[in-house]
């Protein structure tokens, strides 16, 4: 793209008629331990953001509030299956998150390495140029980087199986030692 402005203006329409609904999201935030609280959020499409944390909405990840763009609606029950998904992966009694994802929002190329990385098995990581590589842009590894830092599904799109490729762990949404703990969860139930 060559940021005509005629052309970022069609590219943010078309975002911004993906963003979702006002009244479409409902939340639930479930403790889970030693992990802590994780905030869910869906989406009639699906899981449409997941994030770590405790507290109250008011301090939830800007790229979530971003997403959301209205205060979601509290689940009413129906999300305890789904959160019951996500405390089975991370106490290590499953190897994925059966769930689908709403990826509203975000651009082409975020979801074309989202797709790769979705792929990446349990317990197994690739690098970032890797990724770039799968995704046609063998140079793009910070780009790569960058979309899997704005994966608003962290978990059921296993951007923590993405490393530098000198073996260090690069970024995470949720911090590195839940990146960390997460790699070390998959090792250990191999």
């Amino acid at each position: 793209m060559s940021g005509r402005p005629e052309e970022l203006c069609r590219v943010s329409a078309a975002l911004q008629r993906e963003a979702a609904m006002p009244g479409d999201i409902t939340y639930t935030h479930v403790s889970i331990r030693p992990w802590g609280g994780l905030w869910i959020f869906v989406s009639r499409k699906g899981v449409f953001g997941v994030c770590f944390g405790t507290g109250t909405l008011s301090k939830l990840p800007e790229k979530i509030v971003r997403r959301v763009g209205s205060l979601p609606r509290k689940a009413d029950g129906r999300l305890s299956s789904m959160a019951r998904e996500f405390e089975r992966y991370l106490l290590g009694y499953s190897k994925q998150i059966p769930l689908p994802a709403d990826l509203r929002g975000l651009t082409h190329f975020q979801r074309r390495v989202l797709h790769v990385v979705s792929r990446i098995p349990y317990g197994e990581t690739r690098a970032y140029q890797w990724v770039a590589r799968q995704v046609g842009q063998p140079t793009a590894s910070r780009a790569v980087g960058a979309a899997c830092g704005a994966n608003p599904v962290p978990l059921l799109i296993p951007c923590h199986r993405v490393i530098a490729k000198d073996g260090t762990l690069g970024g995470f949404s949720a911090g590195l030692p839940h990146k960390r703990r997460l790699l070390d969860l998959e090792l250990a139930h191999l």
